[in-house]
This record gives structure tokens, sequence and C-alpha cells, in this order.
């Protein structure tokens, strides 16, 4: 899904990129990984950075600044965030939003997760299958209108593919056609260490209470 966001915003379907918002409200069973429980640094670092990614890739910007907030559930049986709210801020107008809860008890016909990225000319917007009917997964869904095709039309494609194990088969498979062709992959470290400057902004901003510039966290490859 966030694939074909990508590509449908890369051909200038939905306009210039204005917002991006990804909002999941699940019951992630933390305590089937025993080893995360202590971790102080959980729900950012090992969930929605994948979304901060996602935000970044479709939207072909370097935010400027994030501001994060981070909480606790009563009862809660790891130590980290497990509820995060993440505000990011990309040159000029354009805007993003990951609202993440991992902590709903109620049943999972209740549970969503969806993402939806809006531009001058249109928006393209669909669900994250990997988490409805968990932990089995589902197909992901899309959907998008857009000015400059037939305007009012709902375009609904089915896509191929889950994010598991498809998504990731894909990455290892960029890697490997940028060795044969001898070039950067798109996933490179390179660019992955943008998103690792978000991360580390994110829990910068948590721990401060205030707007942390990607500017503030070091990142460099030789």
């Amino acid at each position: 899904g966030i694939r074909a966001c990508r590509d449908l915003t890369g051909r200038g379907l939905i306009g210039a990129p204005l917002q991006a918002t990804i909002q999941v409200n699940v019951h992630t069973p933390w305590e089937i990984w025993p080893w995360i429980a202590g971790i102080e640094t959980l729900e950012i670092m090992y969930h929605s950075i994948h979304y901060l990614d996602s935000i970044r890739s479709v939207m072909g910007m370097i935010p400027e600044y994030i501001y994060a907030d981070g909480a606790r559930y009563p009862g809660q049986g790891v130590t980290g965030e497990t509820r995060t709210m993440i505000h990011i801020k990309f040159p000029g107008d354009a805007r993003g939003l990951i609202h993440d809860n991992h902590n709903n008890g109620m049943p999972q016909d209740d549970w969503y997760a969806t993402f939806r990225f809006e531009g001058t000319e249109g928006i393209v917007k669909g669900t994250n299958g990997a988490l409805y009917n968990y932990p089995n997964g589902q197909g992901d869904t899309i959907g998008y209108y857009s000015k400059l095709l037939e305007p009012g039309r709902l375009y609904a494609p089915k896509l191929e593919g889950l994010w598991f194990p498809h998504a990731f088969i894909g990455t290892m498979g960029e890697l490997l056609c940028a060795i044969e062709e001898e070039r950067e992959p798109e996933n490179s470290v390179r660019d992955n260490l943008v998103t690792m400057q978000m991360m580390f902004a994110a829990y910068r901003s948590m721990a401060e209470n205030r707007p942390v510039y990607l500017q503030e966290i070091a990142a460099s490859v030789s």
C-alpha cells in the first residue's frame, strides 16, 4: 500500500503533497517478545519507525523538525512507551502526523490501521492489512481521487502481496538489483540514516518537550 502511494504521488496524481497521516489503534501483545519488556524506547523504535520512513518516502521530502509525545498505559507489562503522537514539519506547508496506540482492549472489529496522503490535486488513502485479523494479517487496501483524471471518481485498485513477507522480499530484491546494476539502492544506508535521525529526534523531543530539528541529530556515512 505504501509503495502504491509513493508511485501515485511520484507521478503527480495528487499534486504537491501537503499532508500525511498514519493512524493505528490496535492491541499489540508485547509479551510474546520477552526481550522487549525492559526496553525504555519501545513504540517508536520498534514500530512507528516504519511510519516515519513511509511518510518521508511518500512525501519525497526531508523533514525540518519532529515534535513527539509518548506515554504508557496503566498496568502495561512493558517499560517503554506504547502510545505516541508524532508531528512532522516538512519544508513549506507540508505536514505529517502519526497517532499510534497499542492498547485497544476492544474486539478486533474496533481496531484500525490507516494511512492517508493529501495533495493539491487529490488524495490517496488505505489500510495496513498486517494489523487486521492479527496476527495472521490480510492484504492492504488503497483508494485515490485525482482532479487530473476523472474528478470525483474513487479509483480502488486491488493490490498484490502482503507486508509479510512481500514488502521484505521487495527491499532485499532492490538491494540485489542495485548490486547487479552497480548503483546505490533506493533504500541505501545513506538514505536510511535520515529515518534514524527522525527516530532519535522524536525521542529527544519526548524527553525535552520541544520540537527537535533533524540537524541536531548527527548523521554521516563514509
